[in-house]
């Protein structure tokens, strides 16, 4: 089966949703039966999203939709425009090109901005194959990297599918690397470079996350936005010098109760996942400052949820929430509560506790319907 893969990166010039001049704008993503959602940007008209996307292509899948929203606090959000790319265009290079936004009809012909999208479409046939310049480009930073003595190297959108020999052989100083936008599907081994501590692999193909992700123990931000990751596995509970780890846009449905071993965290995003449940041990998680879990499978969550209490920001719009645990109260450090298309009616008295609390996201259930209405994921 054919994968595209997308990143939306930002989009230029929005027309304004708002009476005040501006736009709450956030992205909706169609491919066949296929649907996911952006986060929404506050109040601007030149939105950076930098979101990574994969989904699988059927024969019968004839395009790629992308629509611009507005999200609104009352009432219904406003259409801001849209793009259709056909699908079988989209078997090049993942370079950053621009697409203007058009409307609902022929006629209209509003000037509604534009959109920079990375997106392509990977199939058994152009898998693996790396192609002449590729391979030059490979090459040359391989070796910048080796001569002026680096530490950080970058092998971004190189077609790559497993790693370079010399990576493990020369450059086991690296204390950076970035894979991202290449083909890999099984997880690289990595495991010489122990002294590595940034990591990112946004848009490949994983499908799974090897055990030896163990011997990365200086990893202090890991980025895996866009594959096809099931799960995380225990292992990723190895990585005690963990401060970011952003798993957005996979198809993990489950988190492995060792996560709340990372007592570091202070950032995590699993964003854009089937997860339906998280395990009591997220309590270990005490110095876990923002958390994204938006556009998940979330019915109800733990009261142990609540003893993660330096929470500044948190996410839980576009999820299945009846309603909050009653410890709530104990996020006294919450500035930003996310609760938009949820199914709740009411919240805990002890909420009243978040003094701090200055965005509150709508949460009742007629504005879960409204969102059913217009058909929004």
């Amino acid at each position: 089966m054919a994968v595209l893969q997308l990143t939306i990166v930002e989009a230029q010039n929005l027309i304004a949703g708002d009476d005040d001049g501006w736009s709450d704008p956030y992205c909706r993503i169609l491919v066949g039966s296929h649907h996911k959602k952006t986060r929404t940007i506050r109040k601007s008209l030149n939105p950076r999203w930098n979101e990574t996307f994969s989904f699988p292509v059927h024969p019968k899948d004839k395009d790629l939709v992308i629509e611009v929203w507005d999200w609104d606090a009352v009432g219904r959000d406003d259409f801001l425009g849209q793009v259709y790319i056909a699908i079988d265009r989209l078997e090049g290079t993942y370079e950053v090109e621009q697409y203007m936004l058009g409307g609902k009809h022929h006629d209209d012909h509003r000037d509604r901005g534009s959109i920079f999208l990375r997106c392509r479409v990977l199939t058994k046939q152009n898998q693996g194959r790396l192609a002449s310049h590729q391979l030059a480009m490979v090459k040359q930073r391989l070796v910048e990297s080796l001569e002026n003595n680096r530490e950080d190297l970058s092998l971004e959108g190189c077609g790559l599918s497993s790693c370079p020999a010399l990576l493990a052989e020369k450059l086991a100083g690296l204390t950076s690397l970035d894979l991202s936008f290449n083909q890999f599907s099984q997880w690289p081994d990595l495991s010489p470079l122990v002294r590595l501590q940034q990591l990112s692999l946004n848009g490949n193909l994983l499908v799974n996350i090897s055990p030896t992700i163990s011997s990365l123990t200086s990893l202090i931000q890991l980025s895996m936005n866009g594959n096809q990751l099931s799960s995380l596995p225990p292992e990723i509970g190895t990585l005690m010098s963990l401060e970011k780890l952003v798993a957005a846009n996979n198809q993990i449905a489950s988190v492995c109760a060792e996560l709340g071993r990372i007592y570091k965290l202070e950032e995590l995003d699993l964003s854009g996942n089937p997860i339906q449940r998280l395990p009591p041990h997220v309590a270990g998680l005490r110095n876990l400052e923002v958390m994204n879990l938006s556009g998940c499978e979330l019915a109800d969550l733990p009261e142990e949820f609540t003893l993660v209490t330096r929470l500044i920001e948190l996410n839980l719009s576009n999820n299945h929430l009846k309603r909050l645990p009653d410890g709530v109260g104990r996020m006294t450090r919450l500035t930003i509560l996310n609760l938009m298309f949820n199914e709740l009616t009411d919240l805990p008295l002890s909420i009243g506790f978040c003094v701090g609390l200055a965005k509150l996201g709508r949460y009742c259930h007629r504005q879960q319907s409204d969102r059913e209405s217009r058909h929004v994921e």
